[in-house]
């Protein structure tokens, strides 16, 4: 119902009566019912723009400054872009907060570089530890001795399949009871020297006054005392779990002689 106006003189006319009183309450009811309808509408009727109120479009739109964000936020079928995009190079960051202590940040990612191509940034992980499903994620920073890095095979091959190898030098003291440490205990047992060999260099060839003592010895008997080859006394070498020692006045150990080994397990 349209509204009219009316002009009330107290007193005069038009006067007051019970049809312009209903008449009133009946204008009133009718704008109070259209005025419930609207403010329940979302269809925006007067076509109001976000510009217009200062609010962010649904549908797009830039802010500026520092934005607060209380409670769950969920982007569905789409992306998050970070840092600038119109080729003018940045260092975009996101910061994490979770410890009880007030820092400015725990953990840190940050996206740095690039090189014209799809893919060619660094991205740097800030945190003490970095961790995949509870598992300690191994890289340069924390492999290495003391590390508990257990890797089950190296190139398909388990530890138990690969041979332990060691080398040394040593001099000659001409003393009894020599002992070499290999580290552990050498299955097959190389001994050399360049003594008395015009132009030849290296260890682990054998010397021709010595040929009958320098040898390869094979333990895969385990045995743990051998003999050297060669006419007159013997000379005996025992093996250990670190190592291997010269029992008595041994050829290879001949006082200022330069020797070469290499043992294998």
């Amino acid at each position: 119902m349209p509204y009219t106006k009316t002009t009330w003189v107290s007193g005069g006319p038009p006067g007051i009566d019970a049809d312009k009183l209903n008449n009133l309450e009946t204008q009133y009811d009718a704008a109070k019912a259209d005025l419930d309808a609207h403010t329940t509408r979302t269809d925006n009727p007067h076509a109001t723009t976000a510009a217009q109120v200062g609010a962010l479009p649904s549908t797009g739109g830039t802010v500026s400054g520092a934005v607060t964000i209380q409670g769950n936020t969920t982007i569905e079928s789409g992306s998050v872009e970070v840092g600038r995009q119109d080729g003018v190079s940045s260092t975009p960051y996101i910061d994490f907060h979770s410890g009880a202590t007030a820092v400015d940040y725990d953990t840190r990612i940050i996206a740095s570089g690039g090189t014209g191509a799809v893919g060619g940034g660094t991205l740097n992980v800030i945190a003490s530890s970095f961790l995949k499903s509870g598992n300690a994620v191994w890289h340069a920073g924390n492999d290495g001795a003391g590390s508990g890095l257990d890797a089950d095979t190296l190139d398909g091959i388990h530890a138990s399949g690969l041979a332990k190898i060691a080398t040394g030098t040593y001099t000659g003291d001409g003393g009894s009871n020599r002992k070499i440490v290999t580290g552990f205990r050498p299955r097959y047992l190389y001994v050399g020297t360049t003594a008395e060999i015009t132009g030849s260099y290296g260890y682990f060839q054998q010397a021709i006054d010595l040929s009958s003592l320098l040898q390869i010895f094979d333990l895969a008997t385990d045995s743990t005392t051998i003999s050297t080859k060669g006419s007159g006394e013997p000379y005996y070498i025992t093996f250990q779990a670190d190592g291997f020692t010269m029992e008595g006045a041994s050829p290879i150990n001949q006082n200022a002689i330069a020797f070469g080994w290499f043992a294998i397990y």
